[in-house]
């Protein structure tokens, strides 16, 4: 039940002897059940909370002799000269006393309204309000609980969080200063190679899960003001046919059946330019969802209430691709793992591109588009809930332009 988290609690939650935290809505104070009490006099001792006249007791696990124990002055009372268990009980009981004090006081700054389940969980999990990483893995578990995010997204979520782990495996609240954030951009862009939209994509998410910890209360001084976020790039990044064809060859004549990390991962790359499906989705596809010629599946990105089925006709080159038998119909590492892979290929073969997932997809719509596809087609393809969406493909590539403007005369 205690945690030895005692020199790590703010001295503000400490108030020594006033531990019946009385208000029009809340109290806790220390309890034990009169009609319990054991053989020897003693008895398990509670700590009681009244809300809003709904009563919650939380068992501390330990037993103590009634006559020792002091419901007026929220304390255990020494059997003995020098009872150091006494002391020891009553550091402990200050310690959950003061966490709840302290779900309570910032509940009321914040000017929110704190029911019971909310304090049941807050308490429960007050080791969050000292980490905000910890904060963040157990809000995005919850979130995918409740349904409040799409499963898409939360996985895009949990990547942000992964890498934010990486550069800090533990994160204090009072860390998040505008210098914190502009040393973590620097560190994605020098040290991971992200791009400027992956990057801002990551520091969004970032900004996310702080917005939602001073919703809940915490107390923090808003580190975003003043930051300066990475540009966003609207512009389309595909493989030409060229780099495509270099890319296509370098995979069937260096990487297949090598088994490698390189190979999987370019082998994965391929499968997404002929099909066009979302890393998220393509990492999770299996067999099952093949019926004859066709992948059908429901995109990770859709919601409990839209989950709409995308159905892609699989041509011979994309069958070629799929390397097992059973089970998911390919062995894709992770998202960051496949990003890194790729980028060490394109060198290799002397891409401009870094060929990241995201780039597959644009291939293939813009590959699609330029055989003749129809826009309305290609929408339902990639699983676009708006034809809108599916517009920013409408555009012409550099070696279309060169080409068209070479017929003048």
């Amino acid at each position: 039940m205690f945690q030895h988290c005692f020199n790590k609690l703010p001295l503000y939650a400490f108030k020594p002897n006033c531990y019946n935290m009385a208000s029009t809505s809340f109290s806790a104070k220390i309890y034990y059940n009169r009609q319990r009490i054991q053989a020897d006099g003693t008895a398990t001792v509670y700590l009681r909370v009244i809300m809003n006249r709904e009563v919650i007791f939380f068992n501390q696990n330990f037993s103590w002799p009634v006559r020792f124990i002091n419901t007026n002055v929220a304390s255990l009372l020494a059997r003995w000269k020098n009872d150091h268990e006494a002391h020891d009980y009553n550091m402990l009981l200050a310690q959950e006393l003061s966490k709840m004090n302290e779900v309570n006081r910032l509940a009321r700054l914040a000017g929110r309204a704190l029911t019971v389940a909310e304090f049941k969980t807050e308490y429960k999990h007050f080791e969050t309000r000292l980490d905000f990483i910890e904060f963040w893995q157990r809000t995005l578990a919850e979130r995918r609980e409740n349904g409040s995010i799409r499963t898409g997204s939360a996985d895009v979520t949990a990547s942000s969080l992964e890498c934010l782990r990486k550069y800090r495996p533990t994160l204090a609240f009072h860390e998040l200063t505008i210098d914190f954030l502009d040393n973590y951009k620097n560190w994605m862009f020098n040290k991971q190679g992200y791009d400027s939209n992956t990057v801002h994509a990551k520091l969004k998410d970032v900004r996310t899960y702080i917005n939602i910890a001073i919703k809940k209360g915490y107390v923090i001084e808003y580190p975003f003001k003043g930051f300066k976020m990475p540009k966003q790039t609207s512009r389309i990044e595909y493989l030409n046919e060229k780099e495509f064809t270099e890319l296509k060859q370098y995979f069937f004549e260096k990487l297949d059946g090598t088994g490698t990390s390189h190979e999987r991962s370019c082998r994965a790359w391929l499968f997404i330019s002929y099909t066009g499906l979302r890393i998220g989705d393509a990492q999770k596809v299996t067999h099952n969802d093949i019926r004859g010629d066709v992948l059908r599946f429901i995109p990770t990105k859709s919601t409990r209430e839209n989950q709409r089925v995308v159905e892609v006709p699989l041509i011979q080159l994309a069958k070629d691709l799929i390397n097992t038998e059973k089970g998911k119909i390919l062995q894709i590492n992770s998202e960051a793992g496949m990003r890194a892979d790729m980028a060490d290929i394109a060198k290799k073969v002397k891409l401009q591109s870094t060929c990241s997932a995201h780039v597959g997809r644009h291939t293939f719509a813009t590959r699609f588009l330029r055989a003749g596809g129809r826009l309305e087609v290609l929408k339902e393809l990639l699983g676009h809930k708006d034809i809108k969406t599916t517009m920013i493909y409408v555009h012409v590539d550099l070696a279309r332009k060169k080409h068209e403007i070479g017929l003048l005369t």
